[in-house]
């Protein structure tokens, strides 16, 4: 009977390995459910997409710009101008038709011309294409580089959220694992409850001792609702990371436990951390910002043409036709030395960057060598949890093995059985520290592969 201890412990692994078998949904699955559900994700796609729709309305600031418009003038007062033509020309008209003998040039009133043109129109077609402007050389590379940080920025979400998908994975496996481990107690002290009465029925123990189990047995069933209620938290947080419903029952495989193994972690590279291409990228924004600001100060140069029809009534008759063409410079000479300040604003953020960039360099290594240690101090506790479990489960196989035959006190059983509970509780826990220290070296030393 003693030696069914481990082989029911056995039995509870194969259990839990059939449930990951029956519904395969390992913890990659929930990573990639994850990464395609996150909202947050999905949020930050959008402003990728919004970025490189501005990088392409940077590149079009170089393709001419052609405009039509339409102008209608109704007009009545305003400015006035008299032009003597009667004054001027009938004394000629009179000297010329005396000299013909007829009437011919008759006499013409003096005129006067308001400036606001009534019933008139302006019809034109306008074609504009910059032919010299620096600034808008570093708005491509500015935009881009805008892309390059959000890219970089979803990248480091990303890794936290594949982080946070595991240690809560690894959360819901330690709480089930715990459940099992009570519900193997409780046979365990029923099988104990079941001899003591024998016991107590043939006189040799004492109703204390029964009742002393029963208690244990009560303290037990806590245990294990305790552990229910702690699954059932640790599948809700899961769920919300999925963005599933928080009842959503969640299949794993519990064969990670198996592959536990202690090793010397090896440290990757950290030059692939994202934090640190989002601060170099911000650091190239700055750079393109202080030269887009300096090519303010320099001249900009234009071609414009406009052709269509200009004249009073809106008709379009040939004689009313017209094409003009002109080059505009634009240069601004004095502007309270704003772009100055503007490039100054520019180099003070580059040099800021650059120091957190150093600065964040140094946090990362910090941070990679603490994950390491904490993985290396995992791995050593698993190792040792594992040896104690084993010492314990042999203590309380050859006390059980005494305590049946009558050569032990119950409570040298309940001393043996509280140690191999709290070996195996201790045990679990250590083998999902190393899961969750590895994970959070993997976040540390960026080497998840998406």
């Amino acid at each position: 009977m003693n030696r069914l201890l481990p082989l029911s412990i056995l039995a509870t692994y194969m259990m839990l390995l059939h449930n990951s078998v029956a519904q395969p949904v390992l913890l990659d699955d929930y990573v990639r459910q994850g990464l395609q559900r996150n909202l947050a994700l999905a949020q930050q796609s959008v402003l990728i997409e919004k970025a490189q729709l501005s990088l392409k309305e940077a590149r079009a600031l170089f393709y001419p710009t052609v405009v039509f418009g339409s102008d209608y003038t109704v007009a009545r007062g305003g400015r006035t101008i008299n032009l003597p033509l009667g004054d001027l020309m009938n004394p000629i008209y009179q000297s010329l038709n005396q000299l013909n003998g007829s009437d011919r040039f008759r006499s013409i009133p003096n005129q006067t011309v308001q400036f606001l043109p009534n019933d008139f129109h302006d019809t034109r077609l306008m074609a504009s294409v910059p032919i010299l402007n620096t600034r808008l050389r570093y708005e491509q590379p500015l935009r881009s580089e805008t892309i390059t940080q959000l890219q970089a920025s979803r990248m480091v979400y990303k890794r936290q959220l594949v982080n946070q998908i595991k240690q809560a994975y690894y959360q819901v496996m330690n709480s089930y694992q715990r459940q099992a481990v009570y519900a193997n107690a409780e046979k365990r002290l029923t099988e104990t409850l079941r001899m003591t009465q024998g016991f107590f029925s043939n006189g040799k123990v004492l109703k204390s001792d029964v009742l002393r189990v029963q208690t244990d047995l009560t303290t037990n069933k806590a245990q294990q609702r305790d552990a229910q209620n702690q699954l059932a938290v640790a599948q809700a947080r899961l769920n919300v990371l999925l963005n599933a419903p928080l009842t959503t029952p969640i299949p794993f495989d519990c064969t990670l436990y198996e592959r536990v193994v202690v090793s010397e972690p090896v440290i990757d590279d950290t030059g692939r951390r994202e934090e640190l291409e989002e601060i170099a990228s911000l650091s190239r924004q700055a750079a393109w910002a202080g030269r887009m600001a300096k090519a303010a100060t320099l001249p900009t140069l234009s071609a414009n043409v406009s052709t269509g029809f200009q004249g009073f009534g809106y008709t379009f008759a040939s004689n009313q036709g017209y094409v003009m063409g002109t080059m505009g410079l634009r240069w601004t000479l004095f502007q309270g030395r704003q772009n100055s300040y503007r490039q100054q604003q520019a180099q003070a953020d580059l040099t800021a960057l650059q120091t957190k960039l150093i600065e964040t360099q140094q946090q990362i290594d910090v941070e990679v060598l603490s994950a390491d240690r904490a993985l290396n101090t995992a791995q050593a506790m698993a190792d040792s949890r594992r040896s104690n479990l084993n010492a314990a489960k042999e203590y309380h196989r050859i006390t059980k093995s005494r305590y049946g035959q009558g050569r032990a006190l119950l409570v040298e059983l309940t001393d043996a059985f509280t140690q191999l509970l709290d070996n195996e509780l201790a045990c679990q826990q250590a083998l999902s520290d190393v899961l969750a220290k590895q994970a959070a070296l993997e976040l540390a030393t960026a080497s998840y592969s998406f």
